[in-house]
């Protein structure tokens, strides 16, 4: 028989500093996959301009990107360290006017997406340091806690990869909560999975189950 699979879709946002850790976030994402559909009944989607958008003409480039990505997405990831980005017409930069789309689909609905926002903190070499960028990204930092925004840090990749597992696994919880799946369309479920896929259906375990699970995950990486 065919079995009932709800995908996540998580879109990433960074600037053009960050490209080890965007490629930890696919690595950990194509992990969780590999167990998540069996026994939990639950896929995660990423969603990047690397695999989403096509060359195309606009009124300025982060438009042409705009225009092509997804805009119903479950889980909004930003990530921030050295860089806030290119400036746009309408931003300060790409990355900031992408956060500041889903940040008003938050005050719209607030259970219509989640906002996972981390900064890493690794020393700079002085022949990457920007002064302009820099205080562009401690005034955007600064400006989350207004909003009432909570973010985390990271310094290396097995912590932030360590992070995304733990953090991952808590949204996905929360999500498959009868309240928040009737508000997350994209949520909707996706039949047709191969039986061959799946050994039988499980029930959602309870909180600490669900836990347990990613603990053992971040254990053995």
């Amino acid at each position: 028989m065919p079995k009932i699979i709800t995908v996540f879709r998580i879109f990433v946002a960074s600037p053009s500093d960050l490209d080890e850790e965007r490629m930890l976030l696919e690595e950990v994402i194509r992990e969780l996959n590999l167990t998540w559909p069996h026994t939990l009944g639950v896929s995660l989607e990423l969603i990047k301009w690397e695999t989403h958008v096509i060359p195309g003409a606009g009124n300025y480039p982060q438009e042409v990107i705009n225009k092509q990505l997804p805009t119903d997405y479950d889980i909004f990831l930003g990530m921030f360290w050295s860089r806030i980005g290119t400036t746009t017409p309408h931003s300060q930069s790409g990355t900031i006017e992408e956060f500041e789309s889903a940040y008003q689909r938050w005050q719209q609905n607030p259970k219509s997406i989640r906002l996972m926002i981390y900064f890493k903190t690794t020393p700079l070499s002085p022949d990457n340091i920007d002064t302009d960028q820099l205080r562009l990204l401690k005034e955007f930092r600064n400006s989350l806690s207004e909003k009432g925004i909570l973010y985390d840090t990271f310094k290396g990749g097995e912590e932030f990869s360590q992070l995304l597992r733990v953090h991952l696994s808590r949204q996905v919880q929360e999500l498959l909560k009868p309240g928040d799946i009737a508000t997350n369309p994209s949520a909707a479920p996706i039949a047709g999975t191969p039986e061959s896929m799946v050994e039988k259906s499980v029930e959602l375990p309870e909180d600490e189950g669900f836990l347990d699970l990613i603990e053992t995950v971040v254990t053995a990486s």
